[in-house]
């Protein structure tokens, strides 16, 4: 979590404008970092996801639960809010009650999700200051977001979806769009270096989907996945992008297995 204990520093604007983070060199940012996924949202992926991610995120309703308490607890008082790829927007009735005078824009590609998104927020007071955007964020940042910044930037359990060096120019790009003093709520897959402690923490994730009732060929399914499909972000390579952008070292809020939140 970088805001608050560990938010942008307002002393580094210049610096960040000269390194390619300022309003005029966002484009060229954009250009550098095209983001795909090998999972299909609008398919069958997507009308099964709210299942399936409840067995890849342990912890996945606290995960947001934590993650609405930062937001109200450091930045209750913001005004313009960034939602990158919610998937069905679980998170946001929550953040519409942690940041209650906050305008909150959505981008997400899935059209199948911006239609879950919706149907989540249409009984919530706050849904008229919510703003959903069907599009990738590259194109979004070109289009809608064209020169804008925000109070709090939040994305749960989208930066695992690319490779390594797509995640740092994402992350290079989501530190772009947040305003100095601002916060990033960021939820990703994460593993150790220790490969030995890897082995041991996917035995207890393996044990875990057998004890929710998975069949052993889903279970093998979502293992095979691992560094095919989802890919780990490690704590050292976030913390080190995201300094070299002006952000303090981020703090960790929760972790359920390989999941973690900052």
């Amino acid at each position: 979590y970088c805001g608050g204990f560990g938010a942008r520093s307002k002393n580094n604007v210049d610096q960040l404008v000269g390194a390619g983070c300022g309003p005029r060199n966002r484009r060229t940012i954009i250009k550098r970092a095209r983001m795909s996924s090998a999972l299909d949202f609008d398919g069958d992926y997507g009308k099964d996801y709210r299942v399936s991610i409840q067995h890849a995120v342990p912890g996945y309703d606290v995960l947001h639960e934590i993650g609405a308490a930062a937001m109200a607890a450091t930045a209750n008082t913001a005004n313009d809010v960034l939602v990158v790829g919610p998937g069905p927007g679980d998170e946001l009735p929550q953040l519409l009650d942690a940041c209650p005078s906050a305008r909150v824009m959505v981008v997400e590609p899935s059209a199948q999700m911006i239609i879950e998104c919706r149907q989540n927020i249409e009984q919530h007071a706050g849904k008229n200051r919510c703003t959903l955007i069907q599009a990738n964020l590259e194109e979004a940042v070109l289009s809608h977001l064209d020169g804008s910044q925000f109070d709090a930037v939040v994305c749960h359990n989208v930066v695992h979806l690319m490779p390594a060096e797509q995640q740092k120019e994402l992350l290079v790009q989501l530190a772009g769009l947040v305003l100095p003093g601002g916060h990033i709520l960021l939820s990703s897959h994460t593993e150790s270096s220790d490969a030995n402690l890897v082995e041991k923490v996917l035995l207890v994730a393996t044990q875990r989907l057998s004890d929710r009732g998975l069949a052993r060929d889903k279970i093998e399914q979502l293992l095979a996945g691992l560094n095919t499909v989802i890919f780990p972000l490690t704590q050292e390579r976030m913390a080190s992008v995201l300094a070299a952008q002006g952000f303090h070292r981020p703090v960790q809020l929760f972790q359920g297995l390989f999941s973690r939140l900052w």
